[in-house]
C-alpha cells in the first residue's frame, strides 16, 4: 500500500508543540526522506504549510467562504425539514401506505422467511431523495470545517465558533432522524436505519 505522506507530515507537525524544520519532519516521517521532502514542498506551494523563521507550521486559512457555504447548507437544511416532515405525513395518508415498512416473505416453500424492506415510492420520489441529499451536503460542509480545526488552520476564537456550528449541524441531523423514526414507527426502525445507512454512506447519528 502506498504511504500517505501528506497525512503523516501533517500529523507530525501537529504532534510537536514546538515548530520543526523541513528536514526534521521529513526524517520523522517513516518512509523515504526525499519523497517526504518533496511532499512538504508541494504543501508549501499549495499554501497548506508555511515556513516561519526556518520552522514549518500549518498555515492559518481564511475560512470565511467555507463558513458561509456551511451556513447556507444549514439554512437550506432547516428550511427543507419544515416542509419535508409534514409532507411525508400527508403522503402516507394520500397513498394509504407507510413511509417505511417491511414484510416477511419466503423465497422458496422450504426456506426461512426473509425480511423485505419497503420505502413509499411517492415519498422517495418527492421528498426523501432530496432530503437525504441535503443531509449529505450538510455533513460534507461540516466535515470541511472540522478538517480546518484538526489541522490547526484556524485561530482559537474561530475554533470555538466552528465547533459550535458543527455541533448545531449534528443536532439538526439527529433531530431530523428522530422525526423520521416517529413517522416510521418503532416497529420499522430497522428499515429506516438501513435506508439511512445507504443514503448517507454509513453516517451514524
Amino acid at each position: 500500500m502506498a504511504r500517505n505522506y501528506k497525512t503523516a507530515i501533517l500529523e507530525k507537525i501537529t504532534d510537536h508543540n514546538q515548530q520543526k524544520s523541513k528536514s526534521f519532519i521529513a526524517h520523522a516521517v517513516k518512509g523515504n526522506y526525499n519523497t517526504a521532502l518533496n511532499v512538504i514542498e508541494k504543501l508549501i506551494d499549495q499554501n497548506v504549510l508555511e515556513i516561519e523563521k526556518g520552522k514549518l507550521k500549518i498555515k492559518l486559512s481564511d475560512i470565511s467562504e467555507e463558513h458561509e457555504s456551511f451556513q447556507r447548507d444549514l439554512k437550506r437544511f432547516r428550511e427543507g425539514i419544515k416542509y419535508s416532515i409534514p409532507r411525508l405525513k400527508k403522503i402516507a395518508k394520500e397513498t394509504k401506505a407507510p413511509i417505511f415498512w417491511f414484510e416477511m416473505i419466503k423465497l422458496r416453500p422450504t426456506s426461512e422467511p426473509a425480511r423485505l424492506d419497503h420505502i413509499n415510492k411517492k415519498a422517495q420520489d418527492e421528498i426523501l431523495s432530496l432530503l437525504m441529499a441535503t443531509v449529505r451536503g450538510l455533513v460534507s460542509s461540516s466535515f470541511m470545517l472540522y478538517q480546518r480545526i484538526i489541522l490547526d488552520q484556524v485561530s482559537k476564537s474561530e475554533k470555538k465558533l466552528l465547533n459550535d456550528d458543527i455541533r448545531e449541524s449534528i443536532d439538526a441531523i439527529k433531530e431530523t432522524k428522530e422525526k423520521l423514526l416517529k413517522i416510521a414507527g418503532e416497529e420499522n426502525r430497522h428499515v429506516l436505519e438501513s435506508y439511512w445507512f445507504q443514503m448517507t454512506a454509513g453516517l451514524r447519528i
